[in-house]
């Protein structure tokens, strides 16, 4: 029952329905307080209506559940440049140090950390995964995403666009990475309206 609420919370987070969504998570919780992804997307919610304190919760309950995966990182790291914008960079940094390398995220982290330019880590996904798998989309579909948040925390709206949409061309409709382009790229419609 838990895993229903959990994605019926999602489906309205994606339409956009915060307060429906923040429900269903918080009845996965009551029904299994060890539903890990639960953590995540409510963290999610949470990060999307501008409560970072309350994000910042689940994102670390999230992130102890398991510290070697970079995802967990790099939300923890987005939601703590709106949070607290002077830490933000240097616990990147300290997480990083227990990443692991076997997933693709770890060289998202360390460009993020400005220790891979865009060039080198385009040049590491073609040495990650053989191009014709489906594993390059999934890659790509990571890549462009947290680009894109990149570009948009910099305020650079036109580029995060593009990179958002490039997310989902690869049509990698379970991933994280590919809902919450579709989020973000449905709240930027309004401000190009301006």
């Amino acid at each position: 029952m838990a895993a229903v609420y959990n994605y019926l919370g999602l489906y309205l987070l994606l339409d956009e329905d915060y307060d429906g969504a923040l429900d269903a998570f918080n009845a996965v919780l009551e029904l299994d307080p060890n539903y890990e992804y639960t953590y995540l997307n409510r963290g999610l919610d949470f990060y999307y209506v501008g409560r970072y304190n309350l994000a910042e919760e689940d994102f670390l309950n999230f992130y102890q559940a398991d510290k070697s995966d970079p995802y967990r990182v790099l939300w923890l790291y987005l939601n703590e440049l709106k949070l607290k914008p002077n830490e933000a960079q240097q616990n990147l940094a300290t997480r990083a140090t227990k990443l692991s390398a076997d997933y693709w995220g770890t060289n998202i982290v360390q460009y993020y950390l400005g220790k891979l330019t865009v060039e080198e880590l385009q040049k590491k996904a073609q040495r990650f995964v053989d191009s014709t798998s489906s594993q390059h989309a999934e890659i790509l579909t990571e890549t462009y995403f947290y680009l894109a948040k990149q570009k948009l925390n910099m305020g650079q709206v036109d580029e995060a666009e593009t990179l958002f949409k490039l997310a989902i061309a690869n049509q990698v409709y379970n991933f994280v990475e590919y809902r919450f382009a579709l989020l973000e790229l449905n709240q930027l419609k309004p401000n190009q309206a301006e």
